[in-house]
């Protein structure tokens, strides 16, 4: 059975990264759970997945719905000003029951920073882990954001004696590099994209299709070898991905669940890798059976008795 990781804290339970997920996984007794992290606008680390606020379930602080231009990036907000506002419920004009039919609503929800996360698992547990992803932009060829932030999370989980229950991943390999060479300790998972992305030809429905407009720039930056985010270990063929995570120091190549196979399995094994998968928002035990030997699952429901 492989170690159960709550995907965004849990998103098919409560709103993705509030607390409140956090303490499900908690209470469900998953191994860990995984969070994103931006830096706001003071500085102040950011657990949320979008780069700003997301109109899909935020509220004013007078209870009214932000719309799609009041998005406002993180950057551009103190800790302050971010957590006015609300998260703990889906907003009724936007929600698809269909996507999270078991979603809860849950009072008085803030963003949370990473260090409210983090003292939130250290009251329940000595053992759960937290797997941090360090949001970037992947196109930036000088990797103007990615160092901050890892400065920053590092300093939280050093001061917070969380550096054992830590694991970083990103799909930005120089944020990973970066960070083994302040902390060499800390455990590694190298993300990648679906292998439909990356190649040539339609992506399916269950790989979640990008925009037009992202897939042809990360199909684009991919020619001639040169695509930044894999920080010079981008590797000529699919199934070169594990050795050249393991050439740049990492300990998981963590794919995106479609890419999981026996054959992933195999080379990751091979070359001393485990292999974790993001990010199974599946209710299918055939499925979920197909997934059993991998090593780490990311999951939005945690699966009973697969």
């Amino acid at each position: 059975m492989p170690k159960i990781f709550a995907h965004r804290g849990g998103a098919g339970y409560f709103v993705e990264n509030s607390l409140r997920a956090f303490e499900f996984a908690l209470e469900l007794g998953c191994d860990g759970a995984e969070c994103d992290v931006h830096l706001s606008k003071d500085d102040e680390v950011i657990v949320h997945h979008n780069p700003g606020l997301n109109h899909h379930y935020t509220q004013k602080p007078d209870g009214l719905w932000i719309g799609k231009d009041d998005e406002l990036d993180f950057d551009q907000l103190s800790l302050r000003k971010i957590q006015e506002y609300t998260i703990g419920e889906p907003n009724p004009e936007t929600y698809d029951p269909g996507k999270w039919p078991d979603l809860l609503p849950a009072a008085n929800q803030r963003i949370p920073t990473l260090r409210q996360v983090i003292e939130t698992i250290k009251s329940r547990s000595n053992s759960f882990q937290l797997v941090i992803e360090i949001k970037s932009n992947i196109f930036d060829p000088e990797d103007h954001h990615s160092k901050p932030l890892v400065d920053r999370v590092l300093k939280i989980i050093g001061e917070e004696d969380f550096i054992r229950q830590t694991i970083l991943c990103s799909f930005d390999w120089r944020a990973l590099l970066y960070a083994h060479n302040q902390i060499a300790g800390i455990p590694l998972w190298f993300t990648t994209h679906p292998f439909s992305w990356l190649l040539e030809g339609e992506v399916s429905e269950t790989d979640i299709p990008p925009s037009a407009a992202f897939l042809s720039r990360l199909r684009n930056a991919l020619v001639g070898g040169k695509a930044p985010w894999y920080a010079g270990f981008q590797p000529s063929f699919l199934q070169d991905f594990p050795q050249m995570i393991k050439n740049a120091g990492g300990q998981a190549w963590f794919c995106y669940h479609t890419d999981a196979t026996d054959e992933s399995l195999k080379h990751a094994h091979e070359v001393g890798l485990n292999l974790a998968a993001w990010s199974v928002n599946l209710r299918d035990r055939k499925a979920l059976k197909r997934l059993n030997l991998v090593d780490a699952l990311c999951v939005d429901y945690v699966p009973q008795n697969v």
